[in-house]
């Protein structure tokens, strides 16, 4: 509870000190509070994390489905891991469409 409530009010000190400063866009400096009417804006401060929290959530979907999965032959499962553990979301991708859907 007390982190979520020093979470909110650090979000209100830097939407403050972002009202009173000045921004640089598209050439023009302007205030900084014009920018939360911008879609981009929302889109990097929401979408992003979003995006970012799907993808480290769908890796370890995989991950754990490669853990528990039955391979053929226990290097393959390895192999799998391995790939799943090096090359993250982009390895999780890759086993989704070579393993998961065709199991």
């Amino acid at each position: 509870m007390k982190k979520g409530l020093l979470f909110i009010f650090s979000l209100f000190l830097i939407t403050l000190v972002s009202a009173q400063s000045r921004c640089t866009y598209m050439g023009e400096e302007i205030s900084c509070s014009v920018l939360y009417d911008k879609p981009l804006f929302w889109i990097l401060i929401i979408g992003v994390p979003l995006l970012l929290f799907g993808l480290i959530g769908f890796w370890i979907w995989m991950l754990i489905d490669a853990i528990k999965r039955k391979f053929k032959e226990d290097n393959e499962k390895l192999i799998w891991i391995l790939v799943l553990l090096f090359a993250n979301w982009l390895g999780a991708i890759i086993y989704y469409f070579a393993v998961k859907r065709k199991g």
